[in-house]
């Protein structure tokens, strides 16, 4: 299967933040037929959240992205988080950099079961290179396997806007992904 050489980047970081040498608060691992995605989670102060991201795509080149979040968590997987995700990618030869505002939020329906989503926004002022604009929507259903685990279907949309030319769609598919927290 072609797409498996996606997750190999992937499972070596996973396994990787089992160690305490991988400094990760919390770990999250998507993938779709097109891409994966692979978010390191780190809780700087209190309520003070840094995340780094790699996306890998199968006919593009990969993307990174960076958040600086202040965060509210009511419980283990209860949180609302705030603020400023960068992105930066070079599909199809365009150079994207872009900072964008946001949230994230994550309630618990049942002791196994929540949802959570996020939505992220930069517009042309916040959008250089050959980028205009960037949006990024994601809403989820988790399925808690243990208090620390869980297991998310999910869709996600992911657009970036382009100087002098069509709007590029990186991501517009359901997902299915595990998140752990250390």
């Amino acid at each position: 299967m072609k797409n498996l050489s996606l997750l190999i980047p992937g499972v070596f970081l996973f396994v990787l933040s089992f160690s305490t040498q991988g400094q990760a608060d919390s770990l999250d691992l998507n993938v779709n037929a097109d891409m994966a995605r692979l978010q390191f989670v780190h809780l700087v102060k209190r309520k003070e959240y840094a995340d780094f991201g790699v996306m890998v795509f199968e006919n593009k080149k990969p993307a990174t992205d960076y958040a600086l979040q202040l965060g509210y968590n009511a419980a283990l997987n209860q949180a609302i988080k705030a603020g400023v995700r960068g992105i930066y990618t070079n599909p199809q030869n365009f150079d994207v950099l872009a900072v964008g505002v946001g949230a994230q939020a994550e309630l618990d329906f049942t002791h196994n079961i929540g949802m959570s989503g996020h939505l992220y926004y930069a517009p042309g002022v916040t959008s250089l290179l050959d980028a205009t604009g960037y949006r990024e929507f994601a809403i989820r259903l988790n399925y808690y396997v243990s208090a620390k685990t869980s297991l998310y279907v999910g869709y996600r949309n992911l657009q970036i806007k382009l100087l002098n030319a069509p709007t590029l769609e990186l991501d517009d598919d359901l997902h299915v992904g595990l998140k752990r927290v250390f």
